[in-house]
């Protein structure tokens, strides 16, 4: 087998890997490594999963908007046309759980200036409409089966497509919500975790640098670790490996 085959072969039995990782592992330059990859890329037998990492997965879990959030966000594009926020409910999470969740949060979030005016103009149509609160009172009155709009702050640089999260966020925003909101056990987290990596890709990268500036890193990819191990992967390895400290 020849030093392409090699390469190819590493790539196909490997989720998620690093240049890096594949030099060491093979034993060959990384310029030439690197030159098969780029050759790889084009012929889609890889993807980028950034921060200097890759995976042999294309497909990417769609998060598909529901009727609600097609119906307020048509709305708050008209009345705040000029305005950046993000919109998604917790009911696009659906396809990855192994149960039908009941009740769902609708989440828009927005720069701080403009909360008070999305409140005022979201509860005019949906009565429970809450602006989050970081007060304990807050989450212990917080009621999941209204099915409530929640108006909370747009973290600065949040990863998003146009108005929708990157899925990356979500995963992050969950975690942090685990002891909040508590719409989502660890388990049934956990559980999230279990249907991406059976046949979806995961922005490694994104997931990486959101997770830092949300301060949950540690405590986040030590779980993530963990679950990816069921599947014969090590991310917080291969991250080790690609030449970039965590």
């Amino acid at each position: 087998m020849d030093k392409k085959e090699k390469v190819k072969d590493y790539i196909s039995k490997h989720k998620y890997f690093s240049l890096f990782q594949i030099s060491n592992e093979l034993s060959l330059d990384k310029k030439i490594v690197k030159d098969y990859l780029f050759q790889f890329k084009k012929e889609k037998l890889l993807f980028e999963a950034g921060y200097g990492m890759y995976s042999n997965i294309e497909k990417r879990f769609c998060l598909v908007p529901k009727s609600r959030v097609n119906t307020i966000l048509n709305f708050l594009k008209k009345e705040f046309p000029y305005t950046e926020f993000i919109i998604w409910n917790t009911q696009q999470l659906q396809p990855l759980y192994y149960y039908t969740q009941q009740h769902h949060i609708t989440f828009i979030e927005v720069e701080k200036e403009a909360l008070t005016a999305f409140f005022e103009a979201v509860s005019k149509n949906y009565r429970d409409t809450l602006l989050e609160r970081k007060e304990k009172d807050y989450f212990n009155s917080f009621e999941i089966t209204r099915n409530p709009v929640v108006i909370r702050n747009l973290f600065s640089r949040s990863p998003k497509k146009g108005y929708f999260p990157e899925l990356e966020k979500i995963l992050v925003d969950v975690f942090v919500d685990l002891d909040s909101y508590r719409y989502i056990s660890l388990s049934d987290y956990r559980k999230i975790w279990d249907g991406l990596f059976s046949e979806f890709r995961i922005k490694i990268g994104v997931l990486y640098y959101y997770s830092k500036r949300k301060k949950c890193f540690e405590k986040l990819f030590s779980l993530f670790t963990d679950i990816s191990k069921g599947y014969g992967i090590d991310l917080c390895q291969i991250i080790s490996k690609s030449g970039k400290s965590l």
